[in-house]
């Protein structure tokens, strides 16, 4: 094993890594993409995986076992590629995984929710207490052995299935026990789509994978030696302290730089470093970027993208005007956090307040007929090069067929009236009188209706 120490150069400061800190980031990086994938499994399809509260509670073991397994693997993968081939999963899961607190303990905020307005009766503790110890004990029973399973032995499956029952069902027992000691008082339903039970998933997921990580670390300092640098909680929280007063206004001006580039030798992994660097000093012309990437840190483009809109909605934006007058600063503004994709938002945006002057300044003109079109075309077209409205081609050309499209309507419509009237006029005087559609031959001839059938009626 020959790791060298890694060198980073940051707006003007020089950051050494250590080799026991370079061999760790490759342990990091590998468990990056695990942790994203189940971070945005949980956030995103939380409602679709669980239908309720229920569902939760019966598929927490099997959502746990995945996790595990998926960890456990990658943990495996490093080992074998450090030449470490004698530690398997139940190895691994007892001697290394097993020094970790995971899963329940992240349920903690969730649980005491519950336990602050449940009734506690110890019928309900015993029966829930029964239902834990029977489930899904295998004790070396289960699928075949085999490669796509994963595992060497049946035995070696109870291992891990129970790894993952002792660890899963511990803190869905304590929900299911507030949930149904409290009743009707408080519906499941409201538990269910609270975030805050997605966010305590989310977090004992994570306990998984962050625990599988140290614990690999372990492992491999084990065999070579302490060669290995494994951060700790206490690091993190430093970290996030620091952050937190940073955004705070608690540290001064002076310092702040200092204190956040001295981070990454304290705990380089809090995605927040990388983006109050960018919102508050830039990208230092693409070094933090390639900070970023060293540390695995993902997501700076969308945070760019996020910082560059935030500037433009505090800025004047009523006018295309407005906007062009402005546009210098948007570049500068765009170039100094290494945002690429700032010419496409500005011209998005100027277009919509384009279109928005253009429609404006249209209102101002008569455009019911071909005459009037004709007319004030001229004026309308100028205003749009002068603005450089590139809709107008298309909307003069859907105007212009409107406009001829209600002429021919209109003059189908007279020549229909005149040949009406043409007819008409050929018809005899009683005739006319009889199908005459003036409101006033209408009115007489209904009269004379009355007083016919007045007459009829004294004959008879």
């Amino acid at each position: 094993m020959n790791i060298q120490p890694h060198r980073i150069e940051l707006f003007g400061h020089i950051i050494d890594v250590p080799a026991p800190k370079v061999f760790a980031n490759s342990i990091h990086r590998t468990w990056r993409p695990i942790e994203e994938k189940w971070h945005n499994k949980i956030n995103d399809d939380f409602y679709k995986i669980f239908e309720n509260l229920d569902d939760v509670y019966e598929k927490s073991d099997k959502l746990a076992k995945n996790v595990l397994h998926e960890s456990v693997n990658a943990a495996l993968g490093i080992l074998a590629e450090n030449s470490i081939y004698d530690i398997d999963e139940q190895n691994f899961l007892e001697k290394y995984l097993s020094e970790y607190e995971i899963w329940d303990e992240h349920f903690e905020l969730v649980a005491s929710q519950y336990e602050a307005i449940m009734e506690e009766t110890a019928q309900k503790d015993s029966y829930r207490t029964q239902r834990r110890l029977n489930r899904s004990k295998l004790v070396g029973f289960g699928p075949a052995p085999s490669m796509e399973n994963g595992y060497r032995s049946p035995q070696s499956y109870a291992n891990f299935s129970n790894a993952v029952d002792n660890i899963g069902h511990g803190i869905f027992n304590m929900m299911a026990k507030g949930v149904t000691a409290i009743g009707n008082s408080i519906k499941k339903d409201g538990i269910f789509k609270s975030p805050a039970t997605v966010k305590a998933l989310d977090s004992a997921v994570s306990s998984i994978i962050l625990a599988s990580k140290s614990a690999v670390i372990d492992a491999l300092n084990e065999r070579h030696g302490g060669a290995i640098y494994n951060y700790t909680k206490e690091e993190a929280q430093k970290a996030s302290a620091i952050l937190l007063n940073s955004e705070n206004g608690r540290i001064p001006e002076s310092d702040i730089q200092k204190e956040i580039l001295g981070l990454f030798a304290v705990y380089p992994y809090d995605e927040r470093i990388y983006k109050y660097l960018l919102t508050k000093f830039g990208a230092d012309s693409g070094k933090l970027d390639a900070v970023a990437d060293y540390f695995g840190i993902p997501g700076l483009a969308n945070e760019k993208e996020r910082i560059f809109r935030s500037k433009l909605n505090d800025a004047n934006l009523s006018s295309v005007d407005a906007i062009q007058s402005s546009i210098g600063l948007f570049r500068d503004f765009a170039n100094n956090i290494g945002y690429a994709g700032y010419e496409k938002d500005l011209e998005e945006l100027l277009d919509t307040v384009r279109e928005k002057e253009f429609q404006m300044e249209v209102a101002k003109y008569q455009l019911q007929t071909l005459s009037e079109w004709d007319q004030n075309i001229p004026i309308i077209e100028k205003y749009a090069q002068d603005i450089n409205y590139k809709k107008f081609t298309i909307w003069a050309s859907d105007m212009r067929r409107e406009l001829e499209t209600a002429q021919k309507q209109q003059e189908i419509e007279q020549n229909k009236k005149q040949k009406e009237c043409d007819e008409f006029e050929k018809k005899s005087k009683f005739m006319q009188f009889m199908t005459s559609k003036d409101p006033s031959v209408e009115k007489k001839r209904g009269a004379i209706t009355l007083v016919i059938i007045f007459i009829i009626y004294l004959l008879y």
